[in-house]
């Protein structure tokens, strides 16, 4: 009779708790459509050429709005700020500083939540019954948005990382990602341009991450990819997933020692011993801050957004070339994307580690495999048909690509993908969009805004046919941008992806086409050849550039190509590119 009643109150508090956060998600959504409504309506009302002078006011408390909600709902509401963070220059300066932010630290579950989700996933066992007793380390190293990270030992000693989802997640990624696709298709209609035919696909990539057992597939994929390419796998490495501790809601990984790429100066500081680290060995005559999207972008993803390392103290670090480490992570990503179709589409420098061989070598660690976006054959060949085309100049296979893809204009399109402006093409669509037929120049704020909007809706020419993957394709690619700017643009990074997409687009002509014949495979080695020996020319232009960095007569190579594009931007769409998006 006893054990009826304690059954019974088990079930009346776990009826309880669930009914609590169906609760909280009901909120928060209900504050999500509040939001929505009113920013639907203020520009609504106050978006019109009558109120030009005042359109900055109306991008100001728009972002004000969206961020409250953001910061207030949490959970993946804070990975959408973050995805409008990584792309907030292209968004009114209003938005640019304040969406930065939430990429703070997100907060920890307790311990006692922590238990909760270990005897629901482990039929009841503790940390305890699992790791060495006393090894699991009840305060989480780190922290993000749907999971969080504690150290801890299994029974033999060996030193891991456990991953566990924040017990709130299930049942609010549903209610959120209803919310957030009904508020896409409500302003989409509002101001007729099609957004919504991306959220089915961004709606599955992200319910994909919250299942742990996905990622530690996409971790094991990427290992056994890396371990067959002999230019990667010397220099690349996957960490062990332990299958037998992994569930859907936690995973346990491999333990890594090692430096995170935002820390520049522990990566080529000199080597001392791994024992000496980020430890101060002297002092270095102080430099004035030099405000740049490298030095934003390194604030990101610091381990405490509080911690601010002196830089008039220099420290030992592990000796390594940046040139190195950034020459690697390019490659890899330039497989990812163009052989293997099997793309980490979250490479943000936190995700990235770099340590140091036995032999002094750098060797980069990639980790967080939850978000990661696979391409068909078709395409990765169009991708690939695409770069090489933008590097070789070939307006019409370039159209080609932009008319299979349903995009209505590939001199934007080719500025968008190599991320600098593209000069190859007619710019017929970039002087209708400036506006240099009017006298009076390219017009109020709100002109350009609304020739944004109308440059948009034809560049969404047929959204049936747009690929859904280029929407993280351009994430992945923009970050490792941004990574290379944190590194002081060692790497001429759009060569080095322009030759992986040669060589998946040799590869595709070659061996895994079935039916080339022997001629056509002979044709496709020789225009390999000769796009490498085209290829050098860039390089050329690179040298120069790095050359006048060294001299501190400019800046890096990315970024100049940013400050073009920020030129372009203003001067063919109004929009004011901030180079210091990612500062506070």
């Amino acid at each position: 009779m006893l054990g009826k009643h304690i059954y019974a109150l088990r079930a009346l508090k776990g009826g309880t708790r669930l009914a609590l956060l169906n609760y909280s998600a009901f909120i928060r959504s209900l504050r999500t459509f509040y939001t929505g409504l009113v920013l639907s309506i203020d520009y609504k009302l106050n978006f019109r050429k009558t109120n030009a002078d005042n359109i900055g006011d109306l991008h100001l408390r728009s972002a004000q709005r969206v961020f409250d909600v953001l910061a207030k709902n949490g959970g993946l509401y804070l990975k959408v700020g973050q995805a409008i963070a990584m792309q907030s220059s292209v968004l009114p300066p209003a938005f640019q500083k304040m969406f930065a932010q939430l990429f703070d630290n997100a907060p920890q579950v307790s311990y006692k939540e922590v238990l909760r989700v270990f005897k629901e996933e482990f039929n009841g066992q503790s940390p305890d019954d699992i790791f060495m007793p006393g090894s699991f380390e009840k305060q989480a190293i780190a922290s993000a948005s749907i999971a969080q990270v504690h150290r801890a030992r299994l029974k033999d000693g060996t030193p891991v990382a456990v991953k566990i989802q924040k017990p709130q997640i299930a049942t609010w990624i549903r209610w959120d990602l209803q919310s957030w696709s009904i508020l896409m298709w409500l302003e989409s209609k509002l101001f007729d341009v099609n957004f919504y035919f991306i959220v089915p696909y961004v709606q599955e990539r992200l319910k994909s991450e919250c299942d742990f057992i996905i990622e530690a597939d996409n971790s094991d994929r990427t290992r056994a990819s890396v371990q067959a390419e002999p230019s990667l796998r010397d220099k690349v490495y996957i960490p062990i997933i332990f299958r037998q501790y992994t569930t859907k809601r936690i995973m346990v990984a491999e333990w890594i020692d090692g430096v995170k790429l935002w820390d520049k100066e522990a990566i080529s500081g000199s080597w001392r011993g791994y024992d000496m680290v980020g430890k101060p060995i002297g002092r270095r005559r102080a430099q004035p801050k030099k405000q740049n999207m490298a030095q934003d972008f390194t604030s990101l993803f610091e381990a405490s957004p509080n911690v601010r390392h002196d830089t008039t103290v220099r420290r030992a670090g592990l000796g390594l070339s940046p040139t190195d480490v950034m020459k690697t992570i390019v490659r890899l990503f330039g497989y990812q994307m163009f052989v293997w179709g099997h793309v980490h589409a979250d490479p943000h420098p936190g995700n990235i580690f770099v340590r140091r061989k036995p032999n002094g070598r750098p060797e980069v660690v990639l980790i967080d495999h939850g978000l990661y976006v696979d391409l068909s054959d078709q395409m990765r060949r169009d991708y690939c048909e695409l770069w090489v085309s933008l590097m070789s100049g070939d307006n019409k296979a370039i159209g080609r690509v932009a008319e299979r893809w349903g995009i209505g204009n590939a001199d934007m399109f080719a500025s968008a993908t190599l991320m600098r402006p593209y000069s190859g093409g007619d710019q017929s669509f970039s002087r209708s969009l400036m506006g240099t037929d009017d006298p009076n120049g390219p017009g109020t704020s709100y002109e350009m805004n609304e020739r944004m909007r109308q440059g948009m809706k034809s560049f969404l020419s047929d959204t049936t046919k747009i690929p859904r993957e280029l929407v993280f394709l351009s994430r992945s690619m923009r970050i490792i941008q941004g990574n290379n700017q944190l590194m002081g643009s060692p790497v001429n990074r759009i060569k080095e992806t322009a030759l992986a997409a040669s060589r998946g687009l040799l590869l595709a002509q070659t061996i895994t086409s079935g039916h080339a014949t022997w001629r056509e495979k002979f044709m496709a080695y020789c225009r390999y050849a000769i796009f490498r020996l085209v290829i050098i020319s860039s390089d050329i232009i690179f040298l120069a550039v790095r050359l006048r960095q060294v001299l501190r007569l400019g800046e890096g190579f990315e970024d100049e190509l940013e400050a073009m594009m920020r030129a372009m931007a203003k001067e063919d769409f109004g929009i004011e590119l901030n180079s210091s998006v990612f500062e506070g």
